[in-house]
């Protein structure tokens, strides 16, 4: 009846079963990926309706691995085409289980044994035999040990041998025990012996991480051989030296603290174990840790840099990679012999929390976050850092680059203080070799500007003097003069046929009010003098106050058009007949005021779909943190501009340039002290680069992977090359918070849009493959989303937060580039005056031509206020208040002049607007009672003769359907007071029938229960209302807060809900001949 299409959770169990396939857990599904191709080979769904929180690999039987989740565990089988097929039964545990490991073992099946470590520090120990008997009779697994008192936050199971394993227990107190087991070589063992090392306190706080490393041969010397790190949400990350298990301290039930009350001892304990190291590094809690593969690093280099690496993941969404490294001097008895130095940081995930990690043997590290994505890194071999370029080869000591531009893929051409030109060839080991081009002179001595496209470049300064490079013959010449000192320099690919290898070159001076615009073709022939042939120019009158700083050129419609972006944020149009050249000045045609609002304009792109249409696409990037597309359409001569494009982008506000590339656009810039590319088509970060902000000297060669990004910082030059990418995503990532508010628009193809805790907007779509993919992040609320509404025809969105913000955004489909164009058309005037939350509006939109909506607002103070709005003009229609509840929801009955609110205090509430033209007031007439508490969803449903129904879902657990009939008419309700074992926080009306309708409810009980409700409508009140429960089905999000009606293209209708993630399910035509699976409702 019900089958699952997608969805987007957390990951929540990570592990590698091969190289080249990962195995992971989302919610109650086990899915393996191929790393190197990013595809799905295999599907399991191994539990009924409990999450996976961990995956272990067999290494005894290699195609076995046993799942856990909760209490519940189950193996499975894995054949050579990596599908999955699970084996015997699932069997329970007594307690929620931490961590489990196969004890190593050569022969499959054969008394291989499996150790499990649950939340009060019992063990568990069956076999594999046992685990996989289809025909046992009994599915409880009991403990050998018993556990204590104290809760654990966190355990890791290590097997010493096939009798012995070594457990480090992680308390919520901050106490850490390590202790061992001892199993008896005998079948049916019911019993071990245990032995407790170490008991400690380790952390300030609850202890979320624990990790026992292999035996290190290489640091025996250095006093270790066995480490155990934790990590804390003291945020520190603590080493400690295990390596002698000889020793045997008391009971943990004699040392351990059964509260977090009562001050830490600072006394070292006898016995703990010696701390080598702590380190504090990210900004949050810290959820895990796991050490590396020594072999592995030490394969990885060779320049003696080899040592103990770990990796530590956090609450921040961030891996950082540590290198314990010995302190060759102490000077204070009380510090730590060792450190742990910082090497790399990874932020790849979005929103918050990495849950899963999973290392292979060559330490490919897989991370597992709340985003739904599966991050792959090679943190030890992949990261290299930036290069300093030497200045060695230049003749004077105090010369140092200036202006710089490539001119090559590993050419870089710059100028000196002194006025030289010379040539610097990039290499990666570190040395680059600078050749002399011009000698010094006078123009370029001191301040130049550099521009170029591949295979020239110009340069200008002080006196105005243009040189020209060209590269094919590492020759340069001068080619014009402007007379005056250079202000911007800017240079442009024609690609007219009958302009090969022509170029546009565009000049500005200093106090200037016109720029210079130069046309001409390089000769590159063998016998050359490069002095350019067909040399044009024209003067371009600028703006008042328009300082250029960026420029750009295109054809549409057989005319060409110049772009010049300035400083104040405007971008000037001007028509230029390229094929005659003037004296007279041309006056800019067009000017787009505040395209970037007051911040420059720092690169612009033309795009165009073909010469046959006459609009085209003008690309800009500003520093004001935005990215805009202008649509640039020609009629009668005139030329009309229109933005169909602006949104904040992840990082800025300096957003410096673009390129348009054959997989979409990638854009460039700095975030804080880092230089960051953006993939606008995938929607992350492809290369990060540390080079101390914005405020530089820099130049960006894009690549498919990354690029070449060369800059100054303190006088000296660095270059970072990135050839690959850093890190590979599996699955489109989505918020990492949870999701507050989902809207649909029914559109040719359905867009999903989900607003969350993290403030933003994503709209998305099916893919090709089954899955669902972001295309476009709204980033504007400042609170967490409230609501989401499309407009019918699905051309406007509209959303609310906190701090009464609203805004409307208008969305383009199928555009080129981008594909979705969004852009925010207007905001509230009221935004940010007051703290007041827009919990719920409703949208009207009346007959007639033109996008004028009606909107209604509850506000959480409990007023409610109707706003007219159209094309960024709102007018308000009418203001009222309730009692004192916080309104939540706001209906539109079928008669538009009936408004209907929901509140906390479980009541739903009838408006009418009594606005006679001079008082505009909103006033409630009528209320009823259907919840105990708050009404956290909604909807209604007409019936002919004026007859509705409201259904409602409240915290009380509850789905009242109340009848609304005439004014005169009393209301009926009709309650189901158990209709869920949680609060019912979405409804949705599935399908409206001739007698009655389809409903769907969710629950955070993480519960989707479908109900046929039968309306007899000649019988008085709820008489006639018969509620039959079909379905009950479990959702793998969790803390659900919203449903939505889904359609899919074949007609069929579906389910989309929202919390913890998103889940999509697919309804059968079968729905309807279901018989009753539940008891059935009747008012009586």
């Amino acid at each position: 009846m019900v089958h699952n299409v997608c969805h987007r959770l957390p990951v929540t169990a990570l592990a590698y079963w091969t190289e080249d396939v990962i195995l992971a857990g989302f919610g109650h599904f086990l899915r393996a990926y191929n790393i190197h191709t990013n595809v799905l080979v295999s599907s399991l769904q191994v539990f009924t309706d409990q999450a996976i929180h961990g995956i272990s690999v067999g290494n005894g039987r290699g195609n076995v691995v046993l799942v856990w989740g909760g209490r519940h565990v189950r193996a499975v089988s894995i054949d050579a085409s990596y599908v999955a097929t699970p084996i015997g039964t699932t069997w329970k545990s007594t307690d929620w289980i931490l961590d489990a490991a196969f004890s190593p073992s050569d022969e499959p099946y054969v008394e291989q044994l499996i150790g499990l470590v649950s939340a009060h520090n019992a063990l568990t120990i069956t076999s594999l035999a046992t685990m996989v008997d289809v025909e046992s009779t009994t599915n409880v697994l009991v403990p050998v040990l018993s556990g204590s008192d104290c809760i654990l936050y966190s355990a890791h199971i290590k097997w010493l041998s096939p009798s012995r394993c070594l457990i480090a227990s992680g308390t919520a107190f901050g106490d850490v025990i390590v202790w061992s087991a001892l199993l008896p070589r005998e079948p049916g063992r019911t019993h071990a012996q245990t032995q407790t090392h170490y008991t400690f306190s380790a952390h300030d706080g609850s202890v979320f991480g624990v990790c026992i490393s292999e035996i290190f041969s290489h640091t025996a010397q250095l006093g270790f051989t066995r480490l155990l790190g934790t990590c804390s949400d003291d945020r520190t990350i603590r080493i400690w030296n295990i390596s002698d298990l000889s020793t045997d301290c008391p009971l943990v039930t004699a040392t351990q603290r059964q509260t977090g009350f009562g001050s830490k001892n600072e006394i070292r304990s006898p016995h703990a174990p010696q701390c080598l190291a702590k380190s504090m590094g990210h900004v949050s809690r810290i959820w895990h840790l796991r050490f590396l593969n020594y072999k592995a690093v030490h394969d990885a280099h060779n320049d003696g840099s080899q040592g103990t690496w770990l990796i530590s993941f956090g609450e921040d969404a961030s891996s950082i990679t540590w290198v314990l490294k010995r302190i060759t001097q102490i000077n204070d008895n009380k510090e730590l012999p060792f450190m742990l130095e910082q090497k790399y940081t990874l932020s790849a995930h979005a929103g918050k929390h990495i849950w899963s990690v999973a290392i292979s043997e060559s330490n490919s590290i897989a991370t597992g976050g709340a985003d739904n994505s599966i991050v792959v890194s090679h943190p030890v071999i992949s990261h290299r850092g930036p290069i300093e370029i030497s200045r060695d080869s230049l003749a004077d000591d105090r010369a140092n680059f200036k202006a710089y531009c490539f001119v090559d893929r590993n050419v870089l051409l710059s100028t000196t203080n002194s006025g030289k030109i010379v040539a610097i060839k990039l290499s990666t080991d570190g040395v680059a070799s600078v050749r002399p081009v011009l000698k010094a002179t006078d123009s370029l001595r001191g301040y130049s500007m550099a521009a170029s496209v591949p295979g020239i470049a110009l340069f200008g300064g002080v006196d105005g003097i243009i040189y020209m490079y060209v590269h094919e013959h590492q020759r340069i010449c001068q080619i014009t003069t402007v007379e005056q000192k250079i202000a911007g320099l800017f240079l442009s690919s024609l690609t007219r046929q009958s302009d090969q290898d022509a170029l546009v070159a565009l000049v500005t001076v200093v106090g200037g009010t016109s720029a210079r615009l130069i046309h001409f073709q390089p000769d590159l022939s063998s016998t050359i003098d490069l002095i350019p042939t067909k040399l044009r120019q024209w003067q371009l009158v600028l703006p008042e106050k328009f300082i250029a700083t960026s420029f750009s050129q295109g054809k549409l419609s057989n005319r060409w058009i110049i772009f010049l972006g300035s400083r104040n944020g405007s971008i000037a149009l001007y028509d230029v007949d390229l094929d005659n050249a003037s004296s007279k000045a041309h006056n800019y045609y067009a000017i787009y005021k505040c395209a970037h609002g007051q911040e420059a304009v720092t690169c612009l792109r033309w795009a165009f779909i073909s010469e046959n249409i006459n609009y085209g696409f003008l690309l800009s990037t500003g520093r004001d943190g935005t990215y805009a597309v202008q649509k640039i359409t020609q009629r009668d001569s005139n030329w009309c501009v229109e933005t169909i494009h602006q949104l904040a982008l992840p990082f800025g506000p300096f957003v410096e340039g673009m390129e348009l590339c054959k997989n979409g656009l990638r854009l460039w810039g700095f975030k804080t002290k880092h230089f960051i590319v953006y993939d606008i088509l995938t929607q992350r970060e492809i290369m990060s680069v540390e080079c101390g902000g914005a405020h530089r000297n820099f130049c960006f060669l894009p690549h498919l992977y990354g690029g070449i990004f060369v800059w100054t910082k303190a006088s000296a030059l660095y270059q970072y090359t990135q050839t690959s990418l850093p890190f590979t995503i599996m699955n489109s990532g989505g918020h990492g918070r949870e999701i507050k508010a989902v809207a649909l628009a029914l559109t040719q193809l359905p867009v999903i849009a989900t607003g969350a805790e993290d403030t933003d907007i994503k709209l998305s779509i099916l893919d090709g493959n089954g899955g669902i993919q972001c295309v476009q992040t709204l980033k504007k609320h400042n609170t967490g989303i409230q609501h989401l509404k499309w407009s019918k025809n699905g051309r406007y969105l509209f959303s609310s937060g906190g701090f009464e913000e609203f805004f409307v955004w208008k969305v383009v489909m199928n555009l080129p580039v981008i594909r979705t164009g969004v852009k925010c058309e207007s905001v509230h005037p009221r935004v940010g005056l007051s703290d007041l939350r827009i919990m719920g509006f409703d949208i009207e939109e009346p007959l007639g031509e033109g996008d004028e909506f009606r909107i209604v607002m509850a506000y959480s103070d409990s007023t409610l206020k109707c706003w007219q709005y159209r094309k960024d003009t709102w007018s308000i229609k009418g203001a009222g208040n309730y009692l004192t509840a916080c309104l939540t929801k706001v209906l539109r009955l079928h008669r538009s002049s009936r408004l209907m609110t929901t509140a906390t205090d479980g009541h739903i509430v009838q408006w009418c607007n009594e606005s006679d033209g001079r008082d505009r007031t909103l006033a409630w007439t009528r209320r009823k009672k259907v919840h105990q508490n708050c009404i956290l969803a909604a909807t209604s449903v007409h019936f002919a003769d004026g007859l509705d129904f409201v259904i409602t879902g409240g915290d009380d657990n509850a789905i009242g359907i109340t009848r609304i009939g005439n004014d005169d008419d009393t209301w009926m309700t009709l309650s189901l007071p158990r209709a869920h074992a949680a609060a019912v926080t979405g409804i949705a009306i599935v399908r409206h029938e001739h007698e009655g309708f389809l409903l769907a409810s969710a629950s955070i009980d993480q519960r989707i229960q479908l109900w046929r409700v039968m309306i007899q409508a000649d019988r008085p009140g709820v008489q006639g209302v018969k509620i039959t429960k079909l379905a009950s089905y479990y959702t793998p999000v969790a803390d659900v807060s919203s449903l939505a009606l889904y359609r899919f293209g074949d007609g069929r209708s579906g389910l989309l809900i929202g919390g913890v993630g998103m889940d999509l399910m697919a309804l059968n035509e079968s729905i309807t001949e279901l018989s009753c699976c539940g008891d059935a409702f009747v008012a009586s």
